[in-house]
């Protein structure tokens, strides 16, 4: 037992040590993404947001354990140590569904397959919620071992806080919904392994499974219609923005779900490659039909391998990539399960192969990240220089079309610029480039929303200012134009 401990300790040790190198540029250097803009320059109305999106548990913790305003660094630091815990977290979770004790190699290399993913790295770079994410990663590993404790040793206690913990997961993220569905999935699978369960056992489980989550979801659902009542706001549309069902053709949304269907299971937008659908693939012929066909088993692995294409079903529309926990977690528990199983010096190979690809991405996207960062920041302040020059600094500004300086890989959100998000053809806003000024102290005034297609249809022929700097003036407004279209 003793010698147990001390070898998780050591684990844990190289995993910190791990995760903080494979962070060390982004720890080193100060940049942020979009919408941390917001949480610098207009706290408040982002947690008015975040309410109305459901996300009351995070803004709760925010506020008990974030101080404002935002220290950036210190959140990097403080985010990175917590992606080292919680991906020893869900490896302690394997070890314990599985119910064999992990060779050290194979509790390296499931830890460092979640910590490596250009998933989490996206989230990471959202660091007006990276803590909270990260803890939310920890809570729902924990909530999810105490789920199994239930299971396996009927404590009811267990099953009371894995109640409260996982539902506040979901107050901090939704996506940690379908995490905690992947969670249970492979706990029945690892279940029913070795044996040919009775169909009736299983059925129990799953029923019991179902509740659970039923009353869960019903917890968080009220808290939110509680917490909105009180605040006295409504619900956001962001989430129901997103059905195309009853809104689109049957044939629109065919064709979107099956675009997005690739994205998934291609590693377009999630892992950056398909290792996920490969071991998907071989998972389920050595679980379920490899020696005798097993119908129960087929079933539960599919379930599992459909996790991540469940929201895009539901909608019609895309999945954020980034929120794709299931992908991390499932793409772990695979290798550990081969590594456990036949111990072939091949699938040491692969693990490495994926992690070191991985871990290129990751780093590729924090200089990335950085790089578009400096660059708008060069933008703005050239922007702001022109007007001095010109004696215009006094009016409003209109930012019209999308700009990306960054030739480097881009993520989801990493490497763009705040410059290409709001504003194409001046139907939207230029919330986002309004805020990055006021984070680099630039108080310049934007126009309001309703004048920037006024704006847009004036310089619509026009030069755009990169080509010599030349701006355009309308009234008390001058206007950048930032691309052709």
């Amino acid at each position: 037992m003793i010698n147990n401990n001390k070898k998780n300790i050591r684990c844990l040790l190289i995993v910190v040590l791990f995760t903080f190198f494979l962070y060390i540029f982004k720890l080193i250097h100060y940049s942020f993404s979009i919408d941390t803009e917001t949480l610098i320059s207009d706290s408040n109305g982002l947690f008015n947001g975040w309410y109305s999106m459901g996300r009351y548990g995070l803004c709760i913790f925010k506020n008990i354990f974030h101080t404002l305003p935002i220290n950036i660094t210190l959140t990097n630091v403080i985010a990175t140590f917590f992606l080292a815990i919680c991906s020893f977290l869900w490896v302690l979770y394997f070890e314990i569904i599985i119910k064999k004790k992990l060779k050290i190699v194979s509790k390296l290399i499931g830890i460092l397959l979640i910590i490596s993913s250009p998933i989490m790295m996206e989230q990471m770079g959202f660091v007006l919620q990276s803590i909270e994410i990260m803890v939310g990663f920890s809570l729902s590993a924990i909530g999810s071992i105490l789920f199994v404790d239930y299971f396996e040793k009927k404590h009811k206690s267990s099953l009371v806080i894995s109640i409260i913990l996982i539902f506040i997961t979901f107050s901090f993220y939704q996506a940690f919904v379908f995490l905690f569905i992947s969670a249970v999935i492979m706990y029945l699978i690892c279940k029913n392994k070795d044996q040919q369960g009775e169909t009736q056992n299983i059925i129990n489980d799953v029923i019991r499974s179902i509740f659970i989550f039923i009353i869960m979801f019903a917890l968080y659902f009220i808290l939110d219609k509680y917490v909105l009542s009180i605040l006295d706001l409504d619900k956001t549309s962001y989430l129901t923005n997103q059905f195309l069902w009853g809104t689109e053709s049957i044939n629109v949304i065919l064709k979107s779900t099956f675009k997005n269907l690739i994205k998934v299971y291609s590693g377009y937008y999630n892992c950056y490659h398909p290792f996920f659908t490969i071991l998907s693939f071989v998972f389920i012929y050595d679980y379920s039909l490899k020696d005798k066909k097993d119908y129960w088993k087929l079933f539960l692995s599919i379930c599992l391998f459909i996790v991540p294409a469940i929201l895009i079903l539901i909608t019609g529309s895309e999945a954020v990539g980034r929120s794709q926990f299931s992908i991390v977690v499932t793409l772990s528990f695979y290798m550990i399960y081969f590594l456990e199983k036949m111990d072939y010096q091949i699938i040491k190979i692969i693990s490495i192969i994926i992690i070191l690809f991985q871990s290129v991405v990751t780093i590729y996207l924090q200089v990335s990240a950085q790089n578009v960062y400096n660059l708008d920041k060069k933008l703005a302040y050239d922007i702001v220089e022109t007007l001095q020059e010109n004696h215009l600094e006094d009016r409003k500004i209109a930012i019209i079309g999308c700009y990306n300086p960054n030739k480097m890989l881009k993520g989801e959100v990493l490497g763009h610029s705040f410059f290409e998000w709001d504003n194409f053809d001046g139907q939207t806003s230029n919330g986002r480039v309004q805020g990055f000024f006021r984070c680099l102290g630039l108080d310049n005034q934007f126009v309001e929303n309703d004048q920037l297609p006024h704006c847009y249809n004036l310089v619509k022929d026009k030069e755009i200012y990169l080509k010599n700097k030349k701006v355009y003036i309308n009234d008390d407004i001058v206007i950048i134009k930032l691309s052709e279209s």
